[in-house]
């Protein structure tokens, strides 16, 4: 009958588990399930052991192999259903739960119990076992430091030593985790108790299950130097050994079924000489009859102080992102500690796993940088993770909802320090916004990383190599941010990603760049298309306008963010005067456009421009540069507007070239061939066909006649300047200046029209000197002459000073990017 009822639960066992691992097939990736899962393959080992013994042994009661076999289907039932709890638990999005890990914990334990006493029934004989000494358990036990439990100590001292010379029996009694070891442990580490008894024996009862393990557990054995089984044998030998003698007797973790162990233990210690006993136990009957000491949990304080401690014990070393993760969940933890040491132990082992874990999941290493790359100073080389493809993001927060959703969602998959809010400063948003200035960032990444570069830290060149600087925003932004970049003469030439931000852009759409949706999947699918996208050189453009300075004017217009006035310069006199004329400069840039009467009134309102003189010859004489001389275009007297275009989208349209008129006597256009696509407009505003390639060229000058019109209109890279007074302007220039990189998302319209962006270009031209830049260099482009970057001088505390007031003419006019231009004021 017993051997049916066996056969009958290992049935039972072997099928329950084909069922929890249905249960639990596929592929799961919460961590607690993973530890599951890991539990079923326990099992599995357990039924493999089984396979190879006889299932009712020789010399092993019937009723032992049934207890083990009740046992383990009962443990198995309790995984399934604790399972089926954490599913449900995890719909509520429960991060950490140290009860959780308590039960899996306790589980590993209980299943390897099993196991262990079920290779015994196919082993003839039992393996010694290997036990401590009570002087290295002393020692293990007080290592660490312990914190709290003051009070309670104290009481237990005066119980031991202030208490005669008599007999004393101590009871500390606690839930489950309170300390109540901890306690005794701190204790025994008095110097009053470890002078007043000799010797001071520790007997473990956790994990005993009756009286002939008791000599397997106990230290007594060690005491005496040889292995006895059996209670009452070990006492005779112990009783000579204390007797006469003020011993300690810790009996730790007493339960219920050790009763009768303890019981047994208590009349046969010697009581004669003032030896004492303590009495650690959950239950308050096994204590009822000493003298009884409670264990109240601790402060939250205190344990958190515990939790701290055991983290640094563990080696569990986090870097500054994880501990600022940490620091953010510092109140979760002292809730789920509830007072209890354990608790806080239990959690220190495994939160900074967890939250390694989640960020691993939540950040993409790939462009995270940390925040120890990121400091101003380091004594050493940090041993840390460099990624490979770091980023930096502006976020233009003009429209605020949409901004303030892109920046959260980037600051989840990056690091906080790597993500920023920027608004123009002739923004006419009234919003309340904590924006920063680009070249204040610029400034400080870089002048940080060039300290580290100089004290020969690696991940410095490796940081500014990768880097890849992200701009979401309209073109004015994305030119604004370029400017600043070519200004501050980068080095590495770092790539540039533009992401319109409402509508799309010309300069975004031109690379394959869209607007996407503010939320967590769209930003990690859109980082990974950074991750493979592909450099491509493009050309920068100078524009310089001279404008006739006056000390009052009532015609005075806003100059646009995009221009920066510099400080007056004197030229020659006035037609029909003797007086020197004061000029003012403005600097600015572009990389898609710059129109000049082409805006229609659907585009930039009703006042757009439309001269006194109908034709673009009766409002300015027009040069370009070509073969390094500059000499007349020939323009139409059809034509009423003109675009500089430099990359093949303008106001929305793409492949404005793709037309027999564009086509004609012109070569094939590139983004990075050092070419303007010169393009007149004629008197049908939107009509492509109306379109003609009137030239290309390296430069481009407009002179402007005096009283041709009363106001001029233009625009660049998104940037209008509306009713412009004709009589102000003298000449407006554009020059080719350098190149950046620009990223490119897939096959775009840039793409189409490149060069192979991996060798240099060859079709640039050097005009001043008419000979080939094929060799040329981003080096060469960013940092033309400068033998230091303004970045560096500002790190080092120098000042910057402006290019257009030096005297040597070999260095590129700056874009005014940078605040190194006078305040502009007319």
């Amino acid at each position: 009958m017993a051997l049916d009822v066996a056969e009958f639960l290992w049935c039972k066992f072997v099928s329950s588990l084909q069922e929890a691992e249905s249960e639990l097939s596929g592929s799961i990736s919460i961590s607690v399930f993973k530890s599951i899962k890991n539990l079923i393959s326990y099992f599995k080992s357990i039924k493999d052991v089984v396979k190879e013994i006889d299932i009712m042994p020789e010399g092993y009661s019937y009723s032992e192999t049934i207890r083990l076999l009740y046992d383990l289907n009962d443990a198995l039932a309790e995984c399934r259903i604790f399972a089926h709890e954490c599913n449900e638990l995890n719909k509520k999005l429960l991060l950490f739960n140290p009860f959780t890990h308590y039960f899996i914990q306790r589980m590993k334990t209980r299943l390897a119990r099993i196991k262990l006493e079920l290779e015994k029934m196919g082993t003839p004989e039992e393996e010694e076992e290997e036990i401590c000494s009570p002087a290295e358990k002393a020692e293990d036990t007080v290592s660490a430091q312990v914190f709290g439990f003051d009070e309670q100590s104290n009481e237990i001292e005066d119980l031991l030593v202030g208490g005669g010379f008599g007999f004393r029996a101590i009871g500390v009694v606690g839930i489950a985790g309170v300390g109540k070891t901890t306690l005794v442990q701190k204790v025994l580490q008095r110097e009053t108790v470890k002078e007043k008894f000799s010797p001071i024996i520790w007997v473990p009862f956790s994990g005993m299950k009756g009286e002939q393990q008791f000599s397997r557990f106990s230290f007594e054995t060690c005491v005496l130097g040889e292995r006895i089984v059996g209670l009452d044998k070990l006492m005779e030998r112990l009783d000579p050994l204390l007797s006469g003698k003020k011993y300690l007797v810790v009996l730790d973790d007493v339960c219920r079924r050790h009763i009768n162990i303890q019981d047994r233990l208590w009349r046969r210690l010697p009581k004669g000489s003032g030896g004492a006993v303590i009495v650690t136990s959950r239950l308050m009957e096994v204590a009822q009859k000493l003298d009884l000491v409670v264990v109240d949990p601790l402060d939250r304080e205190v344990c958190w102080r515990i939790f701290e401690e055991t983290l640094k014990n563990n080696e569990g070393n986090l870097n500054m992102s994880q501990s600022k993760t940490l620091k953010s969940i510092e109140n979760e933890i002292k809730d789920q500690c509830q007072g209890l040491p354990l608790a806080a132990k239990t959690l220190a082992s495994i939160v900074p796993e967890q939250i390694r874990e989640l960020e691993s999941n939540r950040f993409l290493m790939e462009m995270y940088i940390p925040d120890e790359l990121l400091m101003p100073d380091l004594d050493a080389e940090p041993v840390i993770y460099t990624p490979t493809c770091p980023v930096l993001v502006f976020i233009d927060m003009k429209n605020e909802k949409l901004g303030r959703s892109l920046f959260d969602v980037f600051c989840y998959r990056l690091n906080t320090k790597q993500v920023y809010s920027v608004l123009e400063d002739n923004s006419d948003s009234k919003l309340k916004v904590e924006a920063k200035n680009p070249e204040m960032v610029l400034k400080e990444v870089y002048g940080n990383l060039e300290k580290h570069k100089q004290k020969g830290y690696g991940f410095a060149s490796e940081i500014q190599k990768g880097m890849r600087i992200v701009i979401v925003g309209g073109d004015a932004v994305v030119n604004w941010i370029l400017r600043v970049i070519c200004d501050l003469k980068l080095p590495e030439a770092p790539s540039i990603v533009p992401i319109p931000q409402g509508a799309e852009n010309d300069i975004s759409v031109s690379f394959g760049w869209k607007q996407f949706s503010a939320d967590h999947q769209s930003v990690k699918l859109f980082l990974d298309q950074v991750l493979n996208a592909e450099k491509m050189k493009t050309d920068s453009w100078h524009i310089l306008i001279k404008l006739k300075s006056t000390e009052s004017s009532t015609e005075e217009q806003e100059i646009p963010h995009s221009l920066h006035l510099f400080r007056p310069v004197a030229e020659g006199p006035m037609q029909n005067t003797d007086n020197p004329v004061r000029v003012s400069e403005l600097h600015g840039g572009f990389w898609n456009y710059f129109s000049l009467g082409v805006d229609a009134s659907s585009w930039n309102g009703a006042n757009c421009f439309r001269p006194t003189a109908r034709t673009l010859n009766s409002l300015a004489k027009v040069s370009v540069k070509k073969d390094g001389q500059w000499e007349p275009l020939n323009i139409r007297s059809s034509i009423k507007s003109i675009i500089c275009l430099n990359l093949p989208s303008f106001r929305g349209e793409l492949d404005l070239w793709d037309t027999e008129n564009m086509k004609k006597n012109r070569e094939e256009a590139f983004t990075d061939d050092g070419l303007l696509e010169i393009i007149g407009q004629k008197d049908v505003w939107l009509a492509q066909k109306e379109r003609i390639c009137l030239d290309q060229v390296r430069g481009i000058r407009f002179e402007f006649i005096e009283g041709a019109a009363e106001f001029v209109n233009m625009s660049f890279d998104g940037t209008p300047w509306k009713k412009i007074p004709l009589a102000r302007i003298m000449d407006i220039e554009m020059s080719y200046h350098s190149q950046v990189n620009i990223l490119a998302n897939g096959v775009c319209p840039a793409k189409r029209r490149n060069h192979d962006s991996s060798q240099p270009s060859t079709s640039v031209r050097n005009e001043d000197n008419n000979v080939p830049c094929a060799s040329r260099t981003d080096d060469d482009n960013n940092a033309p002459s400068a033998s230091r970057s303004d970045y560096e001088n500002n790190a080092a505390g120098a000042s910057i000073t402006d290019d257009g007031n030096a005297k040597d003419k070999s260095k590129k006019p700056k874009f005014g990017g940078t605040k190194t231009f006078q305040k502009r004021t007319m």
